[in-house]
Order: structure tokens, then sequence, then C-alpha cells
């Protein structure tokens, strides 16, 4: 029974990953042809969308129990991680400008969104290349040094900024909602106030995309540490390391999801796409019944 089980799992995940790859490239493919949606937040929710393939395609097929263990595991498991902290901290920064200062934020993100993204992916490769100065020996105290290090500068500290810029986001979400009910307020004010209290929305959606991000990857750290730092692994259940993978997944192909169902532009163009599906066969089906028609009538013309 416990075999079945097993299986089940695995069988599982493999399904997982194939849709987290599916679904993810399909919202790389909707930013990059679709033009409406070429929007600065939607290029931070494309790279994110990016890291998120790297999770389905390679880190859990590379941590699945049908494949040989390697040394690249480990490199590909910190850029996914902190490419996706660096990509959730950028998505944050996107909303705190256009909640706090909306009159500024085509500016300024015009003028950061392109290195920031260049640096946080720049970042994320580099850290993870670090522990090949020491031969990505386990047991060395370099190495040991270099998790906490990550773990605290690249993980918690940057939630600790997240959690704080969410905050403020909120409070100021609440001071433009009572400002849009008072009357005695400027008109730029109240444009200021409505344009901020549109983007309340797409906050909520970034923030169920962070609180699942964090809930995914607690695990990993979780064994990180006590694996690699501690060296207890005695301290980390077989169960925890089968169904962290499957967090992982469902966290990576949730988010997609999010993007339809609650991020009202790329709603719209999914809409749109079904819309023209539908009609497309009622179109192609007229035609058909049309062209007998055209045909006998210019048959006529001609005799």
């Amino acid at each position: 029974m416990i075999r079945i089980r097993k299986m089940e799992l695995e069988v599982v995940l493999i399904v997982l990953c194939v849709l987290v790859v599916i679904t993810n490239m399909a919202v790389i493919c909707m930013v990059v042809f679709i033009k409406e949606l070429r929007t600065f937040t939607n290029y931070f929710v494309l790279s994110l969308a990016v890291s998120d393939v790297l999770v389905g395609g390679i880190m859990l097929p590379l941590n699945h129990p049908w494949v040989p263990s390697s040394e690249v595991t480990g490199h590909v498991i910190m850029i996914t991680m902190l490419s996706g902290v660096g990509n959730i901290c950028a998505v944050t920064w996107d909303r705190y400008v256009a909640v706090m200062e909306p009159f500024t934020y085509r500016t300024k993100l015009k003028r950061y969104y392109k290195k920031i993204l260049i640096i946080l992916w720049i970042t994320a490769i580099t850290c993870s290349l670090i522990p090949l100065a020491w031969k990505d020996e386990d047991t060395s105290i370099y190495h040991k040094v270099y998790y906490v290090m990550t773990i605290l500068g690249f993980v918690i500290l940057p939630y600790l900024a997240i959690i704080i810029g969410y905050v403020r986001i909120y409070a100021r979400l609440r001071y433009h909602t009572a400002q849009l009910k008072s009357e005695g307020i400027t008109r730029s004010k109240r444009e200021g106030a409505q344009r901020a209290s549109l983007e309340g929305k797409t906050v909520k959606v970034f923030v169920v995309v962070v609180v699942l991000f964090l809930l995914s990857w607690v695990p990993v750290i979780y064994m990180t540490m006590v694996d690699g730092v501690f060296q207890q692994p005695n301290l980390v259940p077989s169960l925890l390391q089968r169904f962290n993978l499957l967090v992982l997944a469902v966290s990576s192909l949730v988010n997609p999801l999010l993007y339809g169902f609650m991020k009202r532009d790329f709603n719209g163009q999914i809409k749109r796409c079904l819309c023209c599906l539908k009609t497309t066969p009622a179109v192609h089906a007229l035609a058909m019944e049309t062209t007998p028609v055209r045909a006998c009538a210019e048959n006529s013309a001609f005799n």
C-alpha cells in the first residue's frame, strides 16, 4: 500500500511539472505576443513565470526519485529560490510605487524596471555558483556560512521588507478610500486617490502570490539549514521531502491561475481569446453556407 501511494505521488509530481511548464509558458507567451499586456507590472510577472518554469521544468525533475542525484541540483534550487524572491521583491516595489506615488509611477518604472530585472537574475545566478569556489563540499565551514548568509541576506531580510511594503500599501489604500468618501479634497488629490485605489485588486493578487511562495519554500529552507548547516539529516522526515516537492509544484501552478482569474488585464485577454474561439466556427459555417449562393449568383450572371 505504501509503495502504491509513493508511486502515485511520483506520477502526480510528473503531471504537475508538465502543467507548471505549460501554464507559465502560456503567461510568458501572452505578455510577449499581446501588446496590451506589455506593462511594467507584467514584465515582472513574466520574470516570475520564468522562475516557475525553472521550478517545473528543471528543479523538480532533478529532485524526482526516478532521477539520479546530481551536484547541479543544489545550484538550480538556489537560482530558482533567489530569482523567485527577487521577482516578488520587484513586484512589491512596483505595487508600492503605483499606490504611494501614482503620478510618477510610469516615469520611475520606465527608468528602473530593466535594471531591476537584470540585477535580480545576475544576483541569483552568481550566488548559486559561489559554492564552486570550495568544490561544493557540504562539510566545509565556507559552505555553512554561505547557506546562513544567503538565507538571511537574500530570503529573510527581503521578506521582512516585502511585509513592511504591503503593510504600508494597505494603510495607504485605506487612506485613499477615506479620501474618496470626503467631499473637501482637491481635484488632483481625488485623481491620485482614484488611481491608487484601482491598484487594490492587483495588490491582493500579489499578496496571495507572496504568501504561497513563502509557505512553499519554508520547508526547503528548513531542510537546507538542518542538513546543510547542522548536518542533522535525521531531523528531516522523508514524508516532508516528498510532499515539499508537491507543494512547490502546486505553488508554481497556482501563480498563472491567479493571474488568469484575478488579474483584470489577463482575465480580459483570456475572455477575448475564448470569445474568438467560439465565434470562429460560427463564421466558418456562415461562410460555407453563403459560398454556394454566391456561386449560383455568379453562374446566373455569366449565363
